[in-house]
């Protein structure tokens, strides 16, 4: 798949370099690999998500932001 080798420095290689556990590394392959793909938008909820898992353990909240980003998505179009 073309999204996994756009960089110099590959998503894995800097979640490693910089010691980033696995919901902040997740947000990071998420977001660089999001404009090489065709669902972009999902792609950049999918870091949002984590990224909200990472300041709260609320997963109801993760899901809510999430919620609202789609929706208000889904609005625009």
């Amino acid at each position: 798949m073309k999204h996994y080798r756009t960089t110099a420095l590959q998503p894995d290689d800097a979640i490693d370099i910089w010691g980033l556990n696995f919901r902040l590394g997740n947000a990071i392959k998420y977001i660089v690999r999001a404009p090489h793909k065709e669902k972009y938008s999902e792609d950049l909820i999918k870091a949002i998500w984590y990224l909200s898992k990472e300041v709260s353990e609320d997963t109801t909240l993760a899901d809510k932001v999430v919620q609202l980003i789609e929706s208000s998505l889904e609005e625009s179009q």
